[in-house]
């Protein structure tokens, strides 16, 4: 066994710093040396690699409180090995830490399956946009020069055309005017007005 694989034999929960970097942002995901879910499951097996993923959903699920039957964790553990195989445990934590701070996840009542699902995908898509940003930087600075024709511009400009914008449901739109006409009745009682 590979000397970086030594830690994903510990499945327990407190064992799971010892894990991962703890990768807060994309630029620490970028930088993290870890191994992948697909190379933990070809040292290890996919059991491992499973249970790797399992671990840092629950904590996800818990800081989320998110009403999730067990069925639908293991899902998506299945659903990120399948879809996700080149990700890390930072990009676990880099997502929960990104849902935690955003204002998507202060719409919902309670987290669903498809909600996280559909916010996975979009962090795909901001992380393969970062990517390629970084490769762009990481080639103009070897070259000295602007980039004229390059694959990583063209493949930025492609990721770009197909990248969806964010469909905002109703009750999202519901949740912003309730927030939005909240603050003006807090402003009006501060101004005497009602």
């Amino acid at each position: 066994m590979q000397p970086q694989f030594k830690n994903y034999n510990l499945t327990k929960i407190e064992d799971c710093q010892k894990l991962s970097v703890r990768a807060k942002i994309l630029p620490d995901v970028w930088q993290s040396n870890e191994p992948t879910f697909n190379a933990i499951k070809r040292e290890l097996g996919v059991v491992k690699a499973k249970s790797t993923i399992l671990i840092e959903l629950g904590k996800m699920i818990l800081l989320l409180k998110a009403d999730l039957q067990e069925i639908q964790i293991v899902y998506l553990a299945d659903y990120i090995l399948r879809h996700y195989p080149s990700y890390t445990i930072s990009d676990i934590t880099c997502f929960t830490n990104a849902l935690m701070s955003s204002k998507v996840a202060e719409s919902w009542a309670k987290p669903t399956l498809l909600n996280i699902t559909k916010e996975l995908d979009q962090y795909s898509i901001e992380k393969q946009e970062f990517a390629v940003n970084q490769r762009i930087k990481e080639n103009s600075q070897h070259k000295g020069d602007p980039i004229q024709d390059d694959k990583f511009l063209k493949m930025y400009e492609k990721l770009k055309e197909s990248s969806k914008i964010p469909v905002i449901t109703q009750k999202q739109k519901d949740a912003e005017a309730i927030r939005l006409n909240n603050e003006k009745m807090e402003q009006m009682k501060k101004e005497g007005l009602i």
